[in-house]
């Protein structure tokens, strides 16, 4: 674990994750209460350098990890929070289970 000072951590970029809600691939320890995605989009700011974080979904509450593969980094968050507004309007939930080919 590296001790950043203050003056190092202050120029310490800040970055804006767009993260999607989405259920559960844990197998350990998995309680079904917690492992539904709500499959909207969200905005997570960091300063750490690795995309490796814990996200909470403002919507439902699902607090799920995430990794550099599964998140769009954004500089301001203005465009991040443009971008998940954009997306979440596009979701489009079916109330069937049938598939469609």
């Amino acid at each position: 674990m590296i001790d950043l000072t203050v003056k190092e951590r202050s120029a310490t970029r800040k970055k804006y994750l767009l993260f999607q809600c989405v259920p559960s691939s844990e197998t350990r320890g998995r309680r079904e209460t917690h492992d539904n995605g709500c499959l909207k989009w969200g905005v997570r700011m960091t300063q750490r350098e690795s995309l490796d974080v814990q996200t909470k979904c403002k919507w439902c509450g699902n607090r799920g990890r995430k990794n550099a593969g599964t998140v769009t980094v954004f500089e301001n968050q203005k465009d991040a929070e443009l971008e998940m507004y954009k997306r979440n309007s596009t979701l489009r939930f079916s109330n069937t289970t049938e598939v469609i080919e």
